[in-house]
């Protein structure tokens, strides 16, 4: 899934938002998090779940 900059504005401040990475593919190329506050992109291999308050901050996918 490809996702524009954006905030999850319906979700509860604190809350976390959970996601799972699942697939075949070429990880240090594709499904990298961007989490634009932080300055931050973060590298999603298969079977990484992640959770994060994605409430608070501006967070986008990008290939490299």
């Amino acid at each position: 899934v490809f996702c524009k900059p954006h905030i999850d504005a319906k979700n509860v401040a604190l809350g976390l938002c959970m996601i799972f990475v699942y697939g075949h593919f070429d990880h240090s190329q594709k499904c990298w998090l961007v989490i634009w506050e932080a300055g931050i992109a973060l590298e999603l291999p298969p079977g990484v779940f992640l959770l994060y308050p994605s409430s608070l901050f501006i967070h986008f996918n990008i290939d490299l």
